[in-house]
């Protein structure tokens, strides 16, 4: 009787097509009329690359796949999630929009048609996640209002196209190594600075309150006003904006100890010396 048959394993290569089609042809010695139905399919795809390569962890891009053998209506996974709006622009390029994933190296597969196994092309490691960037410390982390110092950013993940904003404004920043950015901080009124690195996909980390604008050390009397040439006289300095490793001098002489009780308050030796300091 006349129908189709599925023939798998068919070696009669004149009789089997090259190309995506059908063919119909009689098997020889078979009985007249029936007819044997053999269908050749297109390859599988191919995924060679995907731009970007990179991306956020919510995802969003639109990226290009490059390959071969993509046909309409092909599908797309990323890291085993859909991606949506998945485009054939040709055999060798179609496009989709990359879906949220966790951080890290991931594959993207193309389906085309049914899902088959022999149907799907798997880019290995072809897109990365990238996690946002992590703020550790910044070194030195206080200065003069008038800024100018050149301070290190530590953390991890940094990345040489990041921004960095201080105090809330952009600022320069140097890259060194995946652990470390340099700035120089700007002028700016006594108080303390948050400091934010942002990446090229709006990922941040903020430091509150990094850096601090000191203001100068004010004083604004001692007691006693007066010691013996031999030194070794505790005098009491009273004033504003005093910090913990402010140095006190005599004239041209330092003190051999200083105490810095408060930012009001400082204890500092007198050292030996004679006249009016």
């Amino acid at each position: 009787s006349a129908g189709n048959v599925w023939v798998a394993g068919y070696t009669e290569a004149a009789d089997v097509p090259t190309t995506q089609g059908s063919v119909q042809t009689t098997i020889p010695g078979a009985r007249s009329g029936f007819i044997v139905r053999v269908d050749a399919l297109a390859p599988p795809p191919v995924v060679t690359s995907v731009s970007p390569a990179e991306t956020g962890l919510a995802g969003g891009a639109t990226a290009t796949i490059t390959g071969d053998h993509f046909s309409a209506g092909a599908t797309v996974q990323v890291g085993g999630v859909s991606a949506t709006s998945p485009q054939v622009v040709d055999a060798q390029h179609m496009t989709a929009v990359l879906p949220a994933h966790a951080g890290g190296v991931v594959d993207v597969a193309v389906t085309n048609g049914p899902v088959a196994d022999w149907l799907v092309g798997i880019g290995t490691g072809v897109v990365t996640y990238v996690d946002p960037p992590l703020l550790t410390s910044l070194v030195p982390n206080i200065g003069p209002l008038a800024g100018g110092g050149m301070v290190e950013i530590h953390g991890s993940r940094l990345r040489p196209d990041d921004v960095v904003t201080f105090g809330g404004a952009p600022i320069a920043a140097t890259f060194v190594d995946s652990g470390r950015l340099q700035v120089t901080v700007p002028a700016h009124v006594a108080g303390s600075q948050s400091l934010t690195v942002t990446d090229p996909w709006s990922q941040s980390a903020t430091l509150g309150a990094a850096y601090t604008y000191a203001a100068p050390p004010a004083p604004a009397s001692v007691w006693p006003n007066a010691a013996p040439p031999a030194g070794g006289t505790t005098i009491t300095i009273t004033g504003t904006a005093f910090q913990a490793d402010d140095r006190v001098f005599f004239g041209f002489s330092e003190s051999p100890s200083v105490q810095v009780v408060s930012p009001t308050a400082i204890l500092a030796q007198a050292p030996a010396g004679a006249g009016t300091a």
